[in-house]
């Protein structure tokens, strides 16, 4: 499975059994032609919903109370690299369409900037076996990912 995808140059690839990927994750890396450069792993369920949004693409100075200088946010440190999204299902539906756009254009908007980001990442988003893949949610989903990988479980022998 590694060799199908290690250097397959799209930014969309879908993963159905967030267990699996951990193990091959680290094989994916080493062999990719991106393997030079950053390979970022997001654990979106662990994210406060209420920071998620300046937490993953970042902000300007002054966006909001605190924001005391400029912050690039998780998905830019993935610029020409990779950006592993696990847990996709926990993603806050305010950021959707962020999400989207950043699929399909490969850009950000910072929290308070009036400017787009251009990052250019391999995206790889893992989701449970069991997610539903006739949410509104996951059907936005995959409609902008280039290839959807349904992976067995491992088996514990």
């Amino acid at each position: 499975m590694t060799e199908k995808v290690k250097n397959y140059s799209t930014e969309d690839i879908f993963i159905r059994n967030n267990k699996v990927i951990k193990t091959l994750r680290n094989r994916l890396l080493k062999l990719s032609n991106r393997s030079s450069y950053p390979f970022v792993d997001v654990k979106l369920g662990s994210i406060p919903s209420d920071i998620a949004h300046s937490e993953l693409f970042g902000h300007e100075k002054g966006a909001f109370t605190g924001a005391i200088s400029k912050k690039n946010g998780i998905i830019y440190q993935a610029k020409d690299g990779t950006l592993f999204l696990d847990e996709i299902e926990s993603i806050d539906q305010r950021l959707l369409s962020f999400f989207i756009r950043f699929f399909e254009k490969n850009v950000i908007r910072p929290m308070g900037a009036f400017h787009e980001i251009t990052v250019n990442a391999r995206i790889i988003v893992a989701a449970p076996k069991n997610i539903d893949l006739s949410s509104i949610f996951t059907t936005a989903l995959l409609q902008r990912l280039n290839i959807v990988i349904d992976l067995p479980l491992l088996s514990n022998d």
